[in-house]
């Protein structure tokens, strides 16, 4: 008996990326998934694209539209909630800009049991050397015919096309891969960032040798939402994606929240995926990052923690206000402010809050094993942070964790 596993898709003017996308899925060999294909109101034809050319080719995809761009959060949620009331077991969120290996599902569902509330994929950069020309099946003939019918709320609808599974040509990986994640790492005052983020292939094994030794199951701080399967009864408990966020921040904070219900998060280096990844320091997603970095913070940590990591907290906010006037991102920073000034935001906040600490199994001492002191993401790297700034709070974590 193969358990029911939904790949969520949400998607926003992914045309670009959907022919080795869909490539990629057509190769799967687990033989019983759904493709939920998930489109946030693009402007650039994507579910059309998708259904005209691959709804055909995939008895097993369903497109699900809705008429205003509703964030990766929201977005995702709508999947978790689509998946839950068929009584999926599991649910897979992959980005829109990935290709993955086929037995991808099959080794994540190995590291999964009923304490693990996340598995990570081992998530490479992707390197259109490795792949060739994107190439996608043939049309086989239709064995059934396609039916669409009205789902979301609001306006969304759900687009089913039932048809043979698609050929195609054998998947191939060379060598000279470099590493995306291999699991998310929390910085204590509340920053995200991707382990081992650039190392080599050869480096990424060595270190995961080393790792396997000191602790076998591979545990993570938190997964990326870019390929990570999730157990839906965990999801059932903790609830999903808070969809204030909107984007960003989200998954580092679902996943905190597992911890703190006494779930895992573990990565699977057998499962792979590859992501189309770039990071980016656009000034428009400044202001989330920030907002949802303090959310995060605001509604996971214990109260004790908040008090001991306050100095620590305000040291860092005048660095980084100084830093938002010489970067240009002051405006978005006054508004992250002007968030917090809100009395009904509070609410809200406190409120989450009181749902977030009811599902503690997990103490202070025990969550704290898996945030650092440092930011090593080598696309931030630079002498004030190597030289000043990592030292100076990672001593000030070492001191916090030594009381715990």
């Amino acid at each position: 008996m193969h358990p029911k596993i939904g790949i969520i898709i949400v998607s926003y003017n992914s045309r670009p990326y959907l022919d080795d996308l869909f490539f990629s899925l057509s190769k799967i060999t687990y033989p019983n998934f759904l493709i939920v294909f998930i489109d946030n109101a693009s402007t650039d034809g994507s579910a059309d694209y998708v259904k005209e050319k691959f709804g055909k080719q995939f008895s097993n995809l369903t497109i699900l539209r809705s008429y205003k761009n509703l964030g990766f959060a929201e977005g995702n949620n709508v999947g978790f909630s689509y998946l839950e009331e068929r009584g999926f077991d599991y649910a897979y969120l992959l980005n829109q800009d990935t290709a993955v290996s086929p037995d991808f599902l099959e080794r994540a569902l190995e590291k999964m049991d009923e304490k693990t509330g996340s598995v990570q994929s081992l998530i490479y950069l992707y390197n259109s050397a490795f792949f060739g020309t994107p190439r996608t099946p043939p049309n086989p003939p239709l064995e059934r015919g396609g039916k669409e019918e009205r789902l979301l709320e609001g306006g969304g609808k759900e687009e089913r096309l039932l048809a043979s599974s698609p050929e195609a040509p054998a998947w191939r990986e060379k060598g000279g891969m470099k590493i995306n994640t291999l699991g998310n790492a929390i910085h204590f005052l509340g920053f995200g960032y991707c382990y081992g983020y650039g190392w080599s292939k050869e480096k990424a094994d060595k270190y995961l040798a080393d790792w396997q030794k000191r602790d076998s199951e591979l545990n993570i701080a938190y997964p990326s939402g870019a390929g990570t399967f999730f157990n839906m009864k965990a999801l059932k408990k903790v609830g999903y994606f808070d969809e204030e966020f909107f984007m960003y921040h989200e998954d580092t904070d679902l996943g905190w929240r597992l911890r703190l219900a006494g779930y895992k998060n573990v990565l699977a280096p057998e499962s792979v995926i590859h992501h189309k990844y770039e990071f980016s320091k656009a000034v428009k997603k400044y202001y989330f990052m920030e907002r949802n970095r303090y959310l995060t913070i605001f509604k996971n940590y214990s109260a004790t923690m908040l008090v001991l990591i306050a100095p620590a907290l305000l040291v860092m906010e005048l660095g980084l206000f100084i830093f938002s006037l010489s970067s240009g991102f002051w405006r978005e920073k006054l508004r992250v402010y002007e968030y917090f000034l809100y009395p009904k935001n509070w609410s809200k906040i406190c409120a989450k809050r009181r749902r977030t600490q009811k599902l503690r199994k997990a103490g202070d001492k025990e969550i704290s094993k898996y945030f650092v002191g440092k930011i090593l993401f080598q696309d931030m790297d630079n002498f004030i942070l190597r030289k000043i700034v990592n030292p100076v709070f990672n001593c000030y974590w070492k001191i916090i964790k030594f009381f715990l």
